[in-house]
């Protein structure tokens, strides 16, 4: 049997942007019909959540089923990585190596690479700029799922606000060379530094843009994320 433990990942889309949280098995034995399984099972869970939060962006860009299944395919690669490394290291009985930044931009580079044969120059431009909005997007869906029932004019104006604020915090010269070179603690404060800045940020720009209950619903969701 598998023994599971929680392990937290992050799942980059190929654009310095990362993307949500899900878990991965920690195996204690060998058993590769199960694994098997849990990996189909892993799998269809993640493309159902890249298909949610990419949607709108299929939508937008008028894109084929086939086009569509491709790019997920594509965006899907980097978690059915961590899970196989996850599993050798449990053969191994080792703890799965984290990945170097040379070896995560190589991994970027070539996803970017594939997605440009599927979209070419302009929709890799378009696809970009989508990822961009997405914290917003999640945002503004668990705004919604817990009550918060923004019309769409108000979930479009504080997908801008929320995207505009992570931008001038990623678009800053140097802040991700700076988190690189930090101690775990150091690069911990200053994300959380920077997560207060986004929240300040999004409360100030939104005092005439959502009710009272909105508000609140918002700060909420804003600080256990």
């Amino acid at each position: 049997m598998f023994n599971f433990k929680q392990k937290m990942f992050l799942m980059t889309l190929g654009t310095g942007m990362w993307l949500f949280v899900s878990t991965l098995p920690v195996y204690s034995q060998s058993d590769e019909e199960i694994h098997q399984k849990i990996k189909a099972g892993l799998n269809s869970q993640v493309r159902a959540s890249i298909q949610k939060l990419y949607t709108t962006f299929f939508q937008q860009a008028g894109l084929s089923a086939d086009i569509q299944e491709k790019i997920i395919d594509i965006l899907t690669e980097p978690h059915k990585q961590l899970e196989q490394e996850a599993f050798e290291a449990a053969q191994s009985n080792t703890v799965p190596a984290s990945g170097s930044s040379d070896k995560m931009n190589a991994q970027q580079a070539q996803q970017n690479q594939e997605l440009r044969s599927v979209l070419g120059n302009a929709g890799l431009a378009q696809l970009v700029k989508y990822q961009g909005t997405i914290p917003g997007r999640i945002i503004v869906g668990i705004v919604n799922a817990q009550g918060g029932n923004l019309n769409q004019s108000q979930a479009e104006q504080l997908i801008n606000v929320i995207t505009e604020a992570h931008q001038q915090i990623t678009n800053h010269p140097g802040n991700a060379e700076k988190l690189k070179s930090m101690s775990s603690s150091d690069a911990k404060a200053a994300i959380k530094q920077q997560k207060a800045f986004v929240n300040q940020t999004v409360s100030d720009q939104t005092q005439n843009l959502v009710t009272p209950q909105q508000k609140k619903i918002l700060q909420d969701v804003l600080a256990n994320i």
